[in-house]
């Protein structure tokens, strides 16, 4: 059997204009060239985009803020009263779909997680894998949500946030490492235990 190899950097990318609307893309980020990215998107500074991600940005706005990770076969889209914002710090794990809604700084989103319109995951919070948060359902900031329709099971306390940045500081030698080898991995939003006991990542 013959194999094709091809290097990462020298891949086809699928990032495309939508109504004069470029993706712009950090040069300090990355995404993986299977990535699909089209229109009014920002992928912000150290933010990392993975295989088969989906992030359409065509009757409104889609940002990745600093540090944070769309992980694989995630879908962003937006609506046209709600942009897609994920904040700074942010670890989207496999196969979610984030729909017209806001995750703030320091969240986790565990997979196969669905956040719909007008959402607002406050700062801090965990939404764990599988959950269904539910349209212009407002989460306070550092909250364990679980379930679908998504309820809060219970309060993490600001130390959640502080654990989360601790976890994206230690890990940030790696990051630096996979940029420069064309691959990259950063993430944030909750503490070690939180991340495998709730959302599997």
């Amino acid at each position: 059997m013959e194999y094709i190899k091809i290097k990462e950097n020298e891949a086809k990318h699928y990032i495309y204009e939508f109504e004069g609307k470029y993706p712009v893309i950090s040069d300090k980020a990355y995404v993986f060239s299977t990535a699909f990215l089209s229109g009014d998107v920002e992928v912000k500074d150290y933010a990392s985009v993975w295989p088969c991600v989906s992030m359409r940005g065509d009757v409104n706005k889609i940002v990745v803020g600093k540090y944070s990770n769309i992980q694989d076969n995630c879908c962003l889209h937006v609506a046209d009263d709600h942009a897609c914002i994920v904040g700074d710090y942010v670890t989207v794990g496999h196969s979610v779909t984030l729909h017209a809604c806001t995750i703030e700084d320091h969240c986790l989103i565990g997979m196969g997680a669905t956040v719909l319109d007008g959402a607002v995951i406050g700062a801090g919070s965990i939404v764990g894998a599988g959950a269904l948060v539910t349209k212009n359902t407002i989460i306070p900031p550092n909250s364990l949500v679980l379930g679908s329709p998504a309820k809060v099971k219970k309060e993490l306390g600001e130390e959640s946030c502080l654990d989360g940045q601790v976890f994206v500081e230690i890990r940030d030698g790696l990051v630096m490492y996979h940029l420069h080898h064309h691959l990259s991995q950063v993430g944030g939003g909750a503490t070690r235990t939180e991340l495998v006991d709730v959302c599997g990542i």
